[in-house]
């Protein structure tokens, strides 16, 4: 699981697509209407594009990576291989 904090973001807003051995998410925050010409002190509104990449660990499927979000909160769901998934061998006595 991968989560990445994008307050104010729709599905419309990003991108998410593998590269390789790279996860990239692209985002683009509106800008805010009527605020041409104001000046500001200070600013708490992100505003404009933004591209935030992660390395994947080789044990994940990347063509099954699965993307959700809610409450601006982006989850990315990474299913690893079937060869890295832990499995229990089994004892015998001889």
């Amino acid at each position: 699981m991968l989560e990445v904090v994008v307050p104010g973001l729709r599905k419309d807003d990003l991108e998410v697509y593998p590269e390789g051995s790279q996860l990239t998410v692209r985002g683009t925050y509106p800008e805010v209407q009527g605020a041409e010409g104001r000046r500001y002190w200070s600013r708490g509104l992100l505003s404009g594009s933004f591209v935030q990449s992660f390395t994947l660990p080789t044990s994940v499927e990347a063509d099954k990576i699965q993307a959700t979000i809610t409450d601006g909160l982006l989850r990315l769901t990474l299913p690893k291989v079937e060869q890295a998934r832990l499995r229990k061998i089994a004892t015998n006595t001889v």
